[in-house]
């Protein structure tokens, strides 16, 4: 029974579904490449999901974790209960012999938890015997842990914040997204990190099911492996057991709840209630003939009816009359006129000056010659207006 007097469920039921075997081949590949890559590294870091430090963890990297210098990141600390992180740390250290511990949240554009791996990193390897690296310049760190704990988007927040780099590896929702073993990426430049990235790595067999459902719950296992109601039904259980009901207000049900079901045909009705609303797109299609030449005209300063078929130069000089019309002289400001003016070539000669837009005739006497690009130019003016640089412009107002 909880502090509000409801009664919830104390043990949940995992049945018969097997939780424990998922294992894909490029893992165990990945597992073999990583152990003969520990000599070219100095520190090994270990990703894993901050709403599970205590469970999942993947007890074959402790053979890899023994031998370099190691570094655990939970990751994704921005979705934990951080109330317990004391607890957590001790229990780390105590139980699994875990010295350095790190939370981070690495998909904020400056996060300030991120800015620190790179330091940490360094003030470790820097306090610890080197080996057979102790001549290297260049420091080298292998990234690893389980799927779906978020190790690219903390290298990708490493070489944002560090070498303002683009994405090293890509990102995804599913576990597995990342199958290359062993990708050298750059992660700072001084000192010059490199980064060896790998595919998340679960073990072979999970001992407890519970342990397979919490790693469910935080996508490290494909839902598809378990089932999504069951999956469902177990993290009510674990919201419900902590006492944490902001799903009630979140799916707007009347109150806490132990049943799965109830839960989900409530949200299921939810959905219902906002229609799917499909929508056919269809080319555009303009009438056989077009009664008015100045409707021509206008459709074609809107780019309805294509440049060539009227001529750009005379599309502009239809434009700059609207335009003056109007009494909407913000072309003057935008191309960098003197005044006003009612002569199209005027505008061209000066946009195609502005701009160094010319071309090369050849005159009766065979010479050459360069000349502005009239043609080039009204593109430029054309584009300008359909952008909305020259102003708010309704061609109909006229």
């Amino acid at each position: 029974m909880s502090q509000s007097g409801r009664l919830y469920r104390q043990m949940f039921a995992f049945g018969s579904r097997d939780l424990t075997h998922w294992f894909p081949s490029h893992m165990a590949k990945g597992m073999k490449k990583m152990m003969a890559m520990l000599k070219k590294v100095d520190l090994v870091i270990e990703v894993h999901d901050a709403r599970i430090p205590l469970a999942g963890r993947n007890p074959m990297l402790k053979e890899l974790l023994g031998v370099r210098p190691s570094l655990l990141i939970l990751n994704k600390m921005d979705l934990a209960d951080l109330r317990i992180t004391r607890m957590v740390v001790k229990k780390l250290k105590e139980e699994d012999g875990v010295d350095q511990v790190m939370y981070t949240e690495c998909l904020t554009q400056h996060s300030r938890s991120a800015k620190k791996i790179i330091p940490k990193i360094v003030e470790i390897i820097e306090s610890c015997d080197r080996y057979n690296r102790t001549d290297e310049v260049e420091y080298s760190i292998l990234c690893t842990g389980i799927p779906n704990v978020g190790k690219s988007s903390l290298i990708n927040a490493m070489r944002r914040l560090h070498i303002k780099k683009g994405k090293g590896t890509s990102i995804g929702q599913m576990p597995g997204v990342t199958k290359s073993v062993l990708h050298k990426i750059r992660v700072n430049e001084r000192p010059t990190v490199w980064l060896y990235d790998s595919p998340g790595v679960l073990t072979p067999k999970i001992q407890h099911p519970e342990v397979g459902m919490k790693l469910a719950v935080c996508g490290t296992i494909p839902d598809h492996r378990v089932g999504v109601d069951i999956i469902c039904d177990y993290l009510l259980y674990t919201l419900n057991k902590q006492e944490l009901y902001s799903y009630v207000e979140y799916f707007e049900l009347n109150s806490p709840t132990d049943d799965v079901m109830e839960v989900l045909y409530h949200i299921a009705d939810k959905v219902n209630e906002r229609p799917t609303v499909w929508l056919y797109d269809s080319p555009g299609v303009l009438t056989p003939k077009i009664q008015h030449p100045e409707v021509g005209m206008k459709l074609a300063v809107c780019g309805t009816i294509p440049d060539h078929r009227v001529g750009v130069d005379i599309i502009c000089d239809y434009l700059l009359y609207t335009l003056n019309k109007q009494e909407l002289y913000s072309y003057v400001e935008y191309f960098e006129l003197n005044s006003p003016t009612d002569d199209v070539m005027e505008v061209l000669y000066h946009i195609a000056d502005k701009y160094k837009k010319t071309s090369l005739l050849k005159t009766f006497d065979g010479s050459v010659v360069r000349r502005p690009n009239t043609f080039a130019a009204a593109d430029i003016m054309l584009h300008a207006f359909r952008k909305g640089k020259l102003g708010r412009v309704t061609m109909d107002a006229t």
